[in-house]
């Protein structure tokens, strides 16, 4: 990839871009598991939030799922631009108001 080429914000390639990482090694961390023993003594309500259209949701779901009270939420894009949406906005401010 030439870094002056003009990838789609939001792909798989802007991702790789704009963390500077090596493909490779990003690919690594990507895949690395992350123990949830203990998550279970975090008694702080925490809101997991992701885009709908990211590519994969498990490791957010098994996090949310971990922690005695987690909620797991989507709102709408990539993981990118769900930071811009309201619905991400929204979805904060009511965790937050119930807290």
């Amino acid at each position: 990839m030439i870094d002056d080429e003009p990838v789609e914000p939001g792909s798989p390639a802007y991702w790789i871009r704009q963390a500077g990482g090596d493909p490779v090694a990003l690919r690594h961390v990507l895949g690395t598991h992350v123990p949830t023993a203990g998550l279970d003594r975090i008694p702080t309500p925490t809101l997991v939030l992701i885009g709908t259209e990211d590519d994969s949701h498990a490791t957010a779901d098994a996090l949310a799922a971990a922690l005695p009270n987690g909620r797991f939420e989507r709102v709408p894009g990539t993981h990118f631009t769900a930071m811009t949406s309201p619905e991400l906005t929204a979805a904060m401010v009511a965790f937050l108001a119930q807290a």
